[in-house]
Formats: C-alpha cells, structure tokens, sequence
C-alpha cells in the first residue's frame, strides 16, 4: 500500500486508488470485508433482535416487576427503578408508582417531574418504544444481510476511513475502531511519503 503526499492519493493492495480532498500527511485505512462474515453477522443480530422483541412481549404478559432504589431522598420524596423482568425495560418511579421523567425546563436545575402515567402503563410504553427500536435493528440487520448478495457493498472495498495529519490522532482514531470489527475488515494507520 502506499500513500503518495505529493498527489494526495492512496494505493490500495488491489491497484485501486482514492484520493484525499484536502492536504494529509496520514490515512487511516480499512480493508474489504470477508461478504460470509458481515451476512453471518448481520443474520446473527437480527435473530438477537427478534428473539429480544419476542422476550419482551413474553415479560409484558407476566409484567413481574422488580424494584430498586435509583437515587437517594429528593424534595420529592424517594425515587425507584422499576424494571420488566427478565428485559431491560425499565422506569423511573415516585412512592405512589407514578413514572417520573427529567424535567428539562430551560434554565432550572435538573429534577424529576410527574408524567401522570402509572407503573404498568409507563413499563408498557417503554417496551413498546424498544421493541420499536429493534425492529429497526432486525429490518436493518436484514438489510445489510441482502445486500452482500450480488450487490456491490462499498465494505468489500479496500478505503481510507480517516484522513489526517498528525499520527497521534490517526492512532487514537484507530484505537477506538475495533481492530476486527463484525464485517471481518482489519484497520491499519498509513504515513504519507
């Protein structure tokens, strides 16, 4: 690979260039992509998605609820974690099981505020939200499944991911990417010559 400051141009393994579209002195570049890793892990979380809706719908017909202290004595009185067991579904509730929310009025410290909906209800509306939020995962999981079959997925290309020009901030992009990430693509960090 090699990456010529002169033009601004990387040359990828494959003979495939790209080009910066600014003055770098470093590349932060990912590998293609193995096309059986990202389906096998696209199908892998959306079977993870349906089977979390599926244990939520199940927790909502039992609705056993846990109960834990959140915080500490406020002006409001105690406040509590209610969670639907076995999921993650949970709220914030007062002593009297009404759900609280941030009262984020401009200006004034942070403090709980009364909703008006009660324990169950509260637990309900936020099941529904997150399994609102997995479907989308399920639907684009699938996506991203289909689309490595026959279509061109610009993961199985060799491409830069990060132009700069300091190699600490190249390295410490590359530490927060996962170095073997779920489409099977490796990162490295390329000095321009």
């Amino acid at each position: 690979m090699r990456f010529d400051r002169a033009t601004g141009s990387i040359t990828f393994p494959d003979g495939t260039t790209e080009r910066a579209t600014g003055t770098f002195e470093w590349a932060v570049v990912a590998s293609p992509a193995n096309p059986d890793v990202i389906r096998k892990s696209a199908q892998a979380r959306a079977a993870k998605g349906r089977a979390t809706i599926e244990e939520i719908k199940a927790a909502l017909e039992t609705m056993i609820i846990t109960v834990s202290t959140a915080a500490g004595p406020l002006e409001e009185g105690p406040v509590f974690r209610a969670r639907l067991e076995p999921t993650n579904v949970e709220v914030i509730i007062d002593s009297r099981d009404e759900v609280l929310d941030h009262d984020l009025t401009r200006g004034q410290p942070f403090r709980w505020a009364a909703t008006g909906r009660n324990l169950k209800d509260g637990l309900r509306q936020q099941a529904a939200r997150r399994i609102v939020k997995l479907e989308e995962v399920v639907a684009s999981a699938q996506e991203s499944a289909e689309a490595t079959l026959g279509k061109e997925d610009h993961r199985l290309l060799w491409q830069v991911v990060r132009w700069t020009n300091s190699e600490h901030s190249a390295i410490k992009f590359l530490g927060r990417l996962n170095h073997d990430d779920a489409t099977g693509r490796k990162f490295s960090v390329v000095a321009g010559e």
